[in-house]
């Protein structure tokens, strides 16, 4: 099937939770959370467009491009929020390595405000099991830093397991290089699926 005619729900729900895509008008509210997330998002990869946005009109821009990718099934990102308060936790990116196997690399973030584990493992395995279920995953990857031992953690408690170590492949902050980990998931190894209906 051609990527652009998979269907994946814009809302997915959970037990506490619900992720879901980004749309023009959530430009105000994305701005104030990367302010307050910059030094966060600045460790990420997948985050460094973001951490440049400065304004409304830039934060405009790149949630148009969120919908896009979203639309396009490039990269995809889904917001998470909290039931009924509607507050905003963490945020989830999807990215193809290889349609043909299916593959696809997955990053993410928690927000400063929303310490709390138990909620970061509910949206982890929501965002899982969306891209098994929807997007018909046999393999799902995480680039991890050796020394974030809270999101390795995090990815063990979720059936990952580590299948390397690259050594001295990126530089921190201070100029001083680390170590990379990379974790995998398979589709026999993802357990029961955790989505509810939204």
């Amino acid at each position: 099937m051609d990527r652009l005619l998979i269907k994946i729900p814009e809302v997915i729900g959970t037990k506490h939770l619900y992720l879901r895509c980004f749309r023009p008008g959530d430009e105000a509210w994305y701005l104030d959370m990367i302010r307050k997330n910059r030094n966060l998002l600045s460790g990420t990869d997948s985050f460094c467009e973001t951490v440049t946005v400065e304004d409304e009109k830039e934060a405009a821009i790149l949630i148009r491009r969120l919908a896009l990718g979203w639309d396009a099934r490039e990269i995809m990102n889904l917001g998470v929020f909290v039931r009924g308060s509607d507050e905003f936790i963490g945020q989830i990116v999807i990215e193809p390595v290889n349609w043909e196997l299916p593959e696809f690399c997955i990053d993410f973030f928690w927000d400063s405000d929303h310490d709390d584990p138990e909620m970061h493992q509910e949206a982890l395995a929501a965002g899982l099991d969306a891209v098994f279920r929807y997007l018909a995953a046999q393999r799902i990857t995480i680039w991890c830093p050796a020394e974030d031992d809270y999101r390795a953690e995090s990815l063990r408690q979720a059936g990952f397991q580590a299948e390397g170590r690259l050594r001295s492949n990126r530089r921190m902050s201070d100029g001083t290089l680390a170590d990379t980990m990379v974790y995998g998931l398979i589709r026999p190894d993802r357990g029961s699926l955790t989505t509810h209906s939204p």
